[in-house]
């Protein structure tokens, strides 16, 4: 199930470049900036999210999901691991 969330920034590429972005429509961010989808959606999920990235060799016709608040939970085999804040670059 889905839900719309006012006021959020957000955009679509049209020539995307680069090993695993050819086929994409965009990219997302999820680091600390203040422009990032999480920074934005904030308290509108929790400040949760989760995603599971599949294997850029992956031929199979699967896609990688990404969770917001609640629907981020860890269930069956999922690992978590912890974002680390960069000192060069702190929104990454």
């Amino acid at each position: 199930s889905g839900s719309k969330v006012a006021g959020i920034g957000f955009g679509c590429g049209h020539d995307n470049e680069g090993q695993g972005f050819s086929q994409g429509g965009g990219l997302v961010g999820l680091g600390r900036g203040a422009l990032s989808l999480i920074s934005q959606l904030g308290s509108k999920v929790d400040n949760k999210f989760s995603y599971c990235l599949l294997s850029i060799t992956d031929s199979s016709s699967q896609t990688s999901p990404l969770f917001f608040g609640q629907g981020a939970s860890l269930s069956g085999g999922a690992k978590s691991i912890p974002l680390i804040k960069s000192s060069v670059i702190p929104t990454f």
